[in-house]
């Protein structure tokens, strides 16, 4: 990922201006920490489907467009949406990809983590 589009996600956890949630990028009120950096690095826009919200077609996890386009790899998708499906708050899950900048395009990196 670009370390200006980094550091606008982890500004943006921890500004408070987002509620989070989980098991979802967005449920209407809170963002799962892929939501926000969906909602704040993509151009598009939020569209109802059923009980959820879709961002590009994907409603747990960003699209493969989406992905593709923030150079974020499945692997760096997968341990964010756990930390924060598990309960870790934006404040340690913004450590951690900070901590992990350079390693968020990677297929399987050896993580740091916040202590």
């Amino acid at each position: 990922m670009k370390k200006n589009d980094v550091k606008t996600w982890v500004k943006a956890l921890r500004s408070g201006e987002y509620k989070q949630c989980s098991d979802r990028l967005h449920d209407g009120t809170g963002y799962c920490c892929l939501g926000v950096m969906i909602d704040v690095l993509v151009d598009g826009y939020w569209e109802r489907c059923n009980s959820c919200w879709i961002f590009d077609n994907g409603s747990q996890y960003p699209s493969d467009r989406v992905r593709m386009e923030l150079s974020i790899s499945n692997y760096a998708i997968k341990t964010l949406s756990c930390l924060n499906d598990k309960g870790e708050e934006f404040n340690y899950i913004a450590d951690f990809i900070e901590l992990n900048m350079d390693k968020l395009d990677l297929d399987y990196p050896f993580w740091d983590y916040p202590k």
